[in-house]
């Protein structure tokens, strides 16, 4: 219990950090390969172990749904990512209500650089 309680603490402290960051404009945002489908499971296990049960968050029900055309690199900032989904399903709990709220991974456009 205390791992999930820090590990949901961690991304309101990077958001302190980066908005302390913002006004000097020192806030880097970083492009390298990270596993898009290990983050999402890995957000959605902590939210979902912070609720009352495996599957909720305070009386929604979390889910992930992986195409399985998902690449398993993908390019892009990792941490930006995950804060702004964690946002997202914060914002999302707090506004429904025994609802579904669902995290949706899928290749909509691949760049023609990519392998």
């Amino acid at each position: 219990m205390l791992n999930d309680s820090a590990e949901v603490l961690l991304p309101l402290m990077e958001d302190v950090y980066d908005l302390a960051m913002i006004e000097p404009r020192d806030m880097k945002v970083m492009n390298q390969p990270f596993d898009l489908a290990g983050m999402l499971t890995a957000l959605v296990q902590t939210h979902a172990s912070a609720g009352a049960d495996s599957t909720s968050i305070k009386g929604n029900t979390l889910t992930l749904d992986l195409a399985p055309t998902l690449p398993q690199l993908v390019q892009g900032d990792a941490n930006r990512l995950r804060q702004v989904l964690n946002h997202l399903i914060i914002r999302a709990d707090d506004v429904s209500h025994g609802d579904k709220v669902c995290i949706q991974a899928k290749v909509v456009k691949q760049s023609s650089d990519s392998a």
